[in-house]
């Protein structure tokens, strides 16, 4: 890990961090102004790292430094030197990484955002200028933690977006020719991955490697276990004058590699498999040899499916309490259930306590199950409590005694020992969700105060949605309840639409197994329709709510028997961001977008929402990626929200209004989604493109333009 070294602001680093952090003025504006990034005159901590290839790990923390733009940011020299050409990646499991690279003729510097792999960033450097190059290690939204820094020789490499890799899949006979990827082993930690089609093939087989950082004198072994193919092998490193190579040390396919190393130094472990068999595996490095399964190899079809499926059927090792802890150990020979050991532990609770069951071992990847009454199936989880740790945030349905099951992830791991503890305090902190059944939800919502307001079947009634009102025990987005007198067999639509908020609406009550829940009413219309016959007389509990958090304003709820047409509109944005923010980048020319018709779609309104889908027949980019462009007018002064959704893929979203800076953005609306805020300087009317992230990608999507709410 690197250390990091706090030194006293001097003149020059006082004004860059009151610069950044009040927003007097943008790295590109100073760029501009001085031919050169701002980040170019960062401290870098004497952070460095190189020559390529080269790995190293670091941390953002609440010391380092904020921009204006909300990006947590860390500056680290690169050793590089004309000629070089480089790919840089910068990978975390904590943050959306964002990547600079600043230097002699790069002006005002490089930049990506999810360039490499889900989140992570990727970009190229060809060094032509003998200096100082710098890479900054940021986190899109100002998050802290972890995170690994690899430079690595690029053939061909030129500076900015790294070009495609060829989908051919490498065949290497000299291991150190495998990528790490960011894959770093120590001892008492371990790994997962996955043998794939895109592996490269080492001696024939598919084929992952990985880093272990050892040290002189200190015993380890390496496991390898998959249910999938099997395993194999191997590791090489200082002071070994040959090849370390396992097949099934393990036992059963599982390969197994003990040593003590004479030497401090980074290992390499390959991970691979006799013959070619794909599938998921595990890496472990401990100090001590765990538990060979003797069975054959033969039989692992069969031995990975014995045990029990029934969670009642694990042996009970004690009692647990709420606010208390127990400590337990494996025994090599505890109950099998879904495939790994565990014991059980049994847990009389209340209804109505809200909770968060742990697994915590320095032994071994700890899992957890709960079940018992209320919930039909076991309630799981891995590392929810972080590290390999592992934490089930509950809210008990009934009083009764649950069983807690707790065990390693894989494997019996015998010898191991664990803490299993049940907090009832500061849940708050710990869990961010709750799991609860469908009746103790509808429950919950059932009991949110109506402070008096009622709707009746005929009448349209005005409200005001508070931001600071009741919150959905799920998502904790704002509700606001009305009680609503129903007949059996009474054809009931209930409307909820809004010029202030994007409005949700739930109806719960008599007869309703679950809550019904709608967002948008379709065909464009963000506003919310549920029509709805109930199967049984009583009074009903309708919430009115908003899609975005914090989102609030005046709005109309409506029950009727003959409904009109409901209004159009109600897609509207709380004031969350700006343009520019987030990932959200302009581009210097129209570049991608140059092959494309005007607006071949169709028109846009503002304020509605059209669903529609990416196919093989649809124009591309320059770059190769689908593409569909659509027209948007627009007035002088209007300020809109452009969103595209789709669960189908990795969505790309461009604004051009042809000025020959194209807006461009990836992920700035969550998970893999894209959002663009536009302000019209004039009266104008934008195209509006809808792309993906790769070429091929296909599928449905969702394009909204929002009226920005100030």
């Amino acid at each position: 890990m690197v250390q990091h070294v706090r030194r006293p602001l001097d003149v020059m680093t006082r004004a860059i961090r009151r610069a950044l952090f009040v927003g007097l003025m943008s790295p590109c504006v100073l760029a501009a102004q001085e031919g050169q990034s701002i980040f170019s005159v960062l401290d870098t901590g004497d952070r460095s790292i190189g020559p390529a290839p080269a790995l190293a790990q670091g941390s953002l923390s609440e010391g380092d430094l904020l921009t204006y733009e909300g990006r947590r940011v860390q500056a680290w020299q690169i050793a590089a030197g004309p000629g070089d050409e480089l790919q840089v990646d910068l990978r975390s499991d904590d943050f959306d990484a964002y990547v600079f690279i600043v230097g002699p003729g790069l002006g005002g510097g490089l930049y990506d955002d999810d360039g490499g792999e889900d989140l992570d960033s990727r970009i190229c450097l060809a060094v032509e200028a003998a200096g100082e190059y710098r890479v900054i290690a940021a986190s899109l939204s100002g998050e802290t933690g972890d995170f690994t820094l690899e430079v690595r020789p690029r053939d061909g490499a030129t500076s900015g977006t790294c070009p495609e890799v060829a989908e051919t899949v490498a065949e290497v006979t000299d291991a150190s020719e495998l990528p790490i990827d960011g894959r770093v082993l120590s001892l008492g930690g371990s790994g997962q991955g996955s043998l794939d089609a895109d592996d490269a093939l080492f001696l024939g087989s598919p084929a992952e490697a990985w880093q272990l950082v050892a040290r002189a004198g200190a015993p380890l072994t390496v496991d390898l276990v998959s249910d999938d193919f099997d395993a194999y092998l191997e590791l090489e490193g200082p002071g070994l004058d040959d090849v370390l190579s396992d097949d099934d040390g393990g036992g059963r396919c599982n390969a197994r590699i003990t040593l003590t190393p004479s030497e401090n130094g980074t290992y390499l472990v390959v991970v691979s498999t006799l013959g070619d068999g794909r599938g998921d595996y595990r890496l472990a490095v401990s100090a001590e040899p765990g538990f060979a399964d003797p069975a054959s190899c033969l039989e692992v079809e069969e031995a990975t499916t014995g045990g029990t499926d029934d969670p009642e059927a694990v042996t009970v090792v004690g009692a647990l309490e709420v606010g208390g802890s127990r400590s337990g150990a494996m025994t090599g020979s505890d109950s099998e259930y879904a495939g790994s050991h565990f014991q059980a532990w049994t847990l009389d609770a209340r209804a109505g306590d809200r909770l968060a069951i742990e697994n915590i071992s320095e032994d071994f990847d700890s899992y957890l199950y709960l079940v018992g009454p209320g919930f039909p199936d076991p309630i799981y989880d891995d590392d929810g409590a972080g590290s390999l740790d592992s934490r089930i945030c509950v809210e008990i349905p009934e009083s009764a005694t649950y069983r807690v099951l707790a065990g390693p992830f894989y494997g019996d791991q015998e010898g191991g020992r664990y803490t299993v503890r049940v907090v009832d305090q500061g849940i708050e902190e710990l869990c961010p969700t709750l799991e609860r059944t469908a009746e103790t939800r509808a429950r919950i919502l059932a009991e949110l105060d109506t402070q008096g307001r009622a709707l009746t079947v005929g009448q349209t009634r005005e409200g005001t949605l508070d931001p600071a009102g009741s919150r959905h025990p799920d998502t904790d987005r704002v509700v606001q309840a009305w009680s609503l007198e129903l007949d059996t067999g009474t054809e009931v639509t209930v409307d909820l639409e809004s010029n202030e908020f994007d409005p949700v609406l739930y109806v719960l009550g008599p007869g309703l197994d679950e809550p019904i829940y709608v967002d948008d009413a379709g065909g464009g219309v963000c506003n919310s329709r549920i029509a709805f016959t109930p199967s049984a007389s009583g009074t009903f509990r309708v919430l009115a709510g908003a899609y975005y958090e914090g989102g609030g304003g005046a709005f109309t709820l409506r029950a009727s028997i003959d409904p009109p047409e409901i209004a159009q509109g109600g897609c509207i944005s709380p004031d969350t961001t700006v343009v520019g923010a987030n990932n959200t980048v302009t581009t210097t020319d129209s570049g991608p977008l140059a092959s494309l018709s005007t607006g071949r779609e169709g028109l846009l309104q503002v304020g509605t929402e059209i669903e529609a889908s990416l196919d093989a027949d649809d124009e591309t980019l320059t770059t190769g990626e689908p593409a569909e462009p659509w027209l948007v007018d627009l007035r002088a002064g209007d300020e809109v929200v452009f969103e595209l959704l789709s669960d189908d893929f990795d969505c790309i979203l461009f604004v051009d209004d042809g000025s020959g800076s194209p807006l461009r953005d990836d992920d700035s609306a969550g998970n893999l989604d894209s959002r663009v805020v536009y302000t019209a300087a004039a009266d104008v009317t934008v195209r509006v493109v809808v792309s993906a992230l790769s070429a091929g990608n296909s599928g449905t999507f969702r394009l909204r333009a929002i009226r920005r709410v100030p």
